[in-house]
């Protein structure tokens, strides 16, 4: 029997996908190159916009997309899939179960993360991923969520890195309105902040990635 294949849904953003792919290899980069993991990128820029459907309340037509390209990793031989996008979470209860049971969750993968604690946090999201409620635990949430300015701030910050923003350039950025917000730390609660955390200084404020929760998860 082959090793299990990875499937990688992405594309949204393209960058963000492409990293998150180097970051898996670079946690295997301790292994022989023939026992490192097999991955399938389908990386898929077509997916409608997941905020625009969210808002504009048609979550069954982000899922369809979803679903489509999902088992079309399956197709090509992948066992486990990963959405390389937060927001696309918002629709997981339309995913078919098959494709669920398949699929590591981010937002699982985040939540149960026992780096999670009881660190109070700022939720660094799309206005669709922050209207969904995803980022939430069970019990005391030590989550803090932006105001209306600092969301939408945030918002064009991850639009921006989607444009070819210096992701160093973004850091400053989130640890300001961290600050602001009392918070102890950042949740990057988008994939394109992944691009982010390679330049995030160690400090009194740290980033809790959903992917890097993804890794140690799978």
């Amino acid at each position: 029997m082959g090793r299990p294949v990875i499937g990688v849904l992405g594309g949204m953003g393209g960058l963000a996908s492409a990293a998150f792919v180097a970051s898996l290899y670079r946690r295997w980069a301790h292994r022989p190159e023939a026992e490192q993991p097999r991955v399938w990128l389908y990386a898929n820029p077509a997916i409608p916009d997941r905020t625009t459907m969210l808002e504009a309340g048609q979550p069954e037509v982000l899922a369809a997309a979803l679903t489509r390209d999902l088992r079309a990793l399956l197709a090509a031989g992948a066992d486990r899939l990963i959405i390389c996008c937060v927001s696309a979470h918002a629709v997981w209860g339309w995913l078919p179960p098959d494709v669920q049971a398949c699929t590591l969750s981010l937002v699982e993968a985040l939540v149960r993360d026992p780096r999670v604690g009881t660190r109070r946090r700022l939720v660094a999201a799309t206005t669709g991923t922050s209207a969904a409620g995803m980022i939430r635990v069970a019990g005391p949430d030590p989550f803090l969520r932006p105001g209306p300015a600092a969301l939408a701030s945030i918002h064009q910050l991850i639009y921006a890195l989607k444009a070819g923003l210096d992701p160093a350039a973004a850091v400053p950025v989130l640890q300001t309105l961290a600050r602001e917000a009392g918070a102890e730390g950042v949740v990057a609660a988008c994939t394109e902040l992944h691009l982010v955390a390679p330049h995030w200084p160690a400090g009194e404020l740290d980033l809790l990635d959903p992917l890097d929760c993804a890794l140690d998860a799978l």
